[in-house]
């Protein structure tokens, strides 16, 4: 499992007012691996790790990103909101030697991906549904996500596009496109 030394050494790259939701979607992260047969040590380490250059922003964002050779497109630069994930997950990669599929689970976080892996679900799931948030809807999508995880990544991924048109922000391309493609994801299954 998961030792102290390395979860003491992923929360202090997270500023102390964020470690309560760190410490909160690794054990949600845990418990959806458990649920729906993921690797769990994956699942906390990926959790661990997924806000761990969060607190760097904007023009220090921007750079930590060229350093790490991530290209960064007008969507990106229109929500820079989805920058931490990225560099994060190179960060988890070079600095604590993470899985490339851990990495890939980190910077899929915030705005998902078409064909995305049990592990990058579990992920932006933990992230989004973990006991310190608070939504209209979050109860619907935390039943989901024990029953249902296509479910509750269609209902959750609904959920971010509308917060964020509600707040008159940019939609990264990446997440209507993780919406389309598990709308088709459920066509597909419901033709089965």
């Amino acid at each position: 499992m998961i030792s102290e030394e390395f979860r003491s050494r992923a929360l202090a790259l997270v500023q102390p007012e964020r470690r309560e939701h760190v410490e909160g979607t690794a054990r949600t992260a845990e418990h959806l691996a458990k649920r729906w047969g993921a690797d769990v040590c994956s699942a906390v380490t990926a959790a661990l790790l997924h806000d761990c250059t969060k607190h760097i922003k904007g023009a220090e964002q921007l750079k930590l990103c060229e350093r790490y050779g991530i290209i960064i497109t007008q969507d990106d630069r229109e929500s820079p909101g989805v920058l931490h994930a990225m560099s994060g997950a190179e960060f988890a990669l070079r600095e604590f030697g993470v899985a490339r599929e851990v990495a890939d689970a980190i910077r899929t976080h915030t705005t998902g991906a078409p064909e995305m892996t049990m592990l990058q679900r579990i992920i932006y799931l933990a992230d989004l549904i973990e006991p310190t948030r608070s939504f209209r809807g979050i109860d619907e999508i935390r039943s989901l996500a024990d029953t249902d995880m296509l479910e509750a990544m269609i209902a959750a991924t609904a959920h971010t596009v509308i917060y964020l048109c509600e707040g008159r922000r940019a939609v990264h391309k990446a997440t209507v496109s993780t919406y389309n493609a598990l709308l088709r994801e459920r066509a597909r299954r419901a033709d089965k």
